[in-house]
């Protein structure tokens, strides 16, 4: 009986874990590169999902075991660029340039004593006639953190600071700046 007892409460707590809520918050490390422009934010993508590798809401890792987060990965990478973008001075709704992005890869790489996380976006800046103005990868700056240290709030911090970088790579492109820069209001 009492061997029973502790499979039920392994079973309970486990079946009634919650996933880690992943919200993206303005990261505030250095200065935001400042842009007066005008875009529209388009649909998001998360490729590993799109093959078939992962969950819409799992981020890929090596070692045995998941890791999964509250919500869509693609939303939450056009959440984190919508404000990032607004807090660059981007005006949306306004322009007729169209930002797309492209999850290529969010990966924690959790063998051994570290986590390697590793974060690469495409983003797209189509003009209202369909053309691609840019079409670039941008890799996130490596992320490396002791495996005995995480906690839930630290890999939500952790994928936080991956969006941000992948995101800064994109806004300091000279050629996003002249894009975004230029008028392009909507006709």
């Amino acid at each position: 009986m009492k061997k029973w007892i502790v499979y039920l409460s392994i079973f309970f707590t486990v079946g009634c874990a919650r996933l880690p809520v992943a919200s993206y918050t303005p990261q505030y490390e250095g200065i935001t590169t400042k842009i007066n422009g005008q875009a529209n934010i388009g649909v998001f993508s998360y490729i590993p999902f799109e093959q078939g590798r992962v969950r819409s809401n799992q981020i890929e890792n090596t070692a045995v075991g998941n890791i999964y987060l509250e919500g869509n990965i693609a939303e939450l990478v056009q959440r984190g660029t919508f404000i990032e973008l607004e807090r660059s001075g981007v005006e949306f709704g306004k322009g007729n340039l169209t930002i797309v992005g492209k999850i290529k890869k969010f990966k924690a790489d959790d063998l051994g004593f570290n986590v390697d996380w590793n974060y690469t976006i495409n983003y797209k800046i189509i003009d209202q006639n369909s053309t691609i103005k840019l079409d670039k990868d941008y890799m996130a700056d490596p992320l490396r953190v002791s495996k005995f240290t995480i906690t839930l709030q630290s890999i939500i911090n952790d994928v936080n600071k991956l969006i941000y970088s992948g995101y800064k790579k994109f806004i300091d492109d000279p050629d996003v700046k002249i894009l975004l820069s230029k008028p392009n209001k909507m006709k």
